[in-house]
């Protein structure tokens, strides 16, 4: 090709023109080129098709106010001030995990006054999947559409902009033609082959599905923090997400009365779990906080209260080799040695001490390598359940949750007592001007679970 003196034009030793121009995209700043082959074109008209490119490039509506940042910029701001109004810790998460994996991604680099409501349509209708290959739902790709909302809505305030989203609908959702809850008779037909076909997941569906307890707070269930077998109870406390482990949702701490069967079915939960490669929080970890983590010095202490060597007390856990409440040490492929009152002490102080300490040895539902249980984990065992029992519905671990509160009314129990178990936050008022017994709570909670055939 010859250059012309006329710029982005250049001739073509065949004839005709190419044509070439530049001009920055006023919605994303990037520096975007235009060109265009003309084989039969006159001078004339190569001419004026740079016109009309640069013109193309350029047009965009309104010039961009330079002060106006991009869409990551102003939702990493956002985030910094909106983040602190919310209660829940896995609120933020979620709203974070929206933003940084399925939002920026895609709309990161346009400024936000070049957003339009074309682009954000193309957003919600993009094919998307897991990790797994697995299509995400619309439940979930509106959930993002809703942070993402709230994002360019604060934006166009701040900026005196018309609102992008004003035009935009979510995705529709599809019609469920059976509801995620269960019967009481379709449940007894659970618990039944859930015996036979998840044995390790009984004592999760049914705390589940009578408390109506929320899977994630399931899973971080402890044993020296949160069941109190003697007093009968249970405290909700924590809430787990992939790596997310804090406070409930609605960052409220709950002590449920449990009726005596709910109790019995925990003791025997503990009993079968002795021994198992889940079990037992590790007595002198190596790894941890201070005064959790034993060096040397203070093992040589322990291992003189024992009568053993220090190396061999590295892989005692507590409850399986080390009762204290039988003062008995246990050892693989060895007999049964006393514990004297004086190590009895010397080690119940070092349990007290360690109590709180986030060992996943300690967890009520641990997963096959001992850690949390994902939280897909169970969607596959309640479809074998369910395929065992003999229910057509589809059926998922939220309808735990679902199912408990259809159970509570059926039962005839308080509606303020049911929110006091599940954890829901409705109708705040009157859960702050009145008072839930721990009695109270028995009675209604042994109602529930003899409705099912649970005595």
């Amino acid at each position: 090709m010859q250059k012309t003196k006329y710029p982005g034009v250049w001739r073509l030793p065949s004839g005709g023109y190419h044509v070439r121009t530049s001009a920055v995209d006023p919605r994303t700043g990037r520096l975007l080129t235009r060109k265009r082959t003309l084989p039969e074109a006159s001078l004339d008209d190569a001419i004026q098709e740079v016109a009309r490119l640069r013109q193309i490039a350029k047009s965009g509506g309104t010039v961009r106010d330079p002060k106006r940042p991009t869409l990551t910029v102003f939702a990493r701001s956002w985030l910094e001030t909106h983040l602190p109004r919310l209660t829940s810790d896995l609120a933020k998460a979620r709203y974070t995990e929206a933003l940084d994996l399925h939002v920026l991604p895609d709309l990161g680099d346009f400024f936000v006054d070049q957003i339009r409501d074309h682009d954000l349509d193309a957003w919600l209708t993009k094919p998307r999947q897991d990790n797994r290959g697995r299509k995400y739902s619309p439940h979930t790709v509106n959930g993002w559409w809703r942070v993402l909302k709230m994002v360019l809505q604060a934006a166009a305030r701040k900026f005196y902009l018309p609102d992008p989203t004003a035009g935009v609908k979510p995705l529709p959702l599809p019609q469920r033609e059976h509801e995620n809850s269960l019967t009481p008779s379709e449940l007894r037909a659970f618990f039944e082959a859930a015996r036979r076909v998840y044995p390790k997941g009984y004592t999760l569906a049914v705390l589940g599905f009578t408390l109506g307890m929320r899977p994630g707070e399931l899973r971080p269930l402890r044993w020296d923090v949160d069941v109190d077998l003697e007093a009968g109870t249970l405290t909700i406390r924590r809430s787990q997400r992939r790596e997310y482990v804090g406070p409930t949702k609605t960052k409220r701490t709950r002590v449920i009365s449990l009726p005596a069967v709910l109790v019995d079915l925990l003791r025997t939960h503990r009993a079968e779990m002795k021994g198992s490669a889940g079990f037992g929080q590790i007595a002198f970890p190596t790894t941890g906080a201070p005064g959790i983590a034993i060096g040397i010095r203070a093992l040589q202490k322990f291992g003189s209260a024992l009568g053993l060597p220090p190396r061999r007390l590295r892989g005692l856990r507590w409850d399986v080799d080390i009762d204290l409440a039988t003062a008995t040490l246990r050892r693989p492929g060895a007999e049964p040695r006393p514990i004297s009152p004086e190590a009895v002490d010397l080690l119940q102080r070092r349990r007290d001490r360690m109590k709180g300490f986030a060992a996943a040895g300690d967890l009520l539902f641990p997963s096959d390598v001992g850690g949390f249980m994902a939280p897909s984990s169970l969607d596959k065992p309640f479809r074998k359940i369910a395929e065992a029992a003999k229910i057509k519905k589809p059926i998922t671990p939220k309808a735990m949750r679902r199912t408990a509160q259809d159970l509570s009314r059926l039962a005839g129990v308080n509606d303020l007592v049911t929110r006091a178990v599940s954890g829901h936050s409705d109708i705040a008022m009157q859960e702050l001007y009145s008072t839930v017994r721990g009695e109270e709570m028995r009675k209604s909670l042994t109602a529930v679970v003899q409705l099912v055939g649970l005595t």
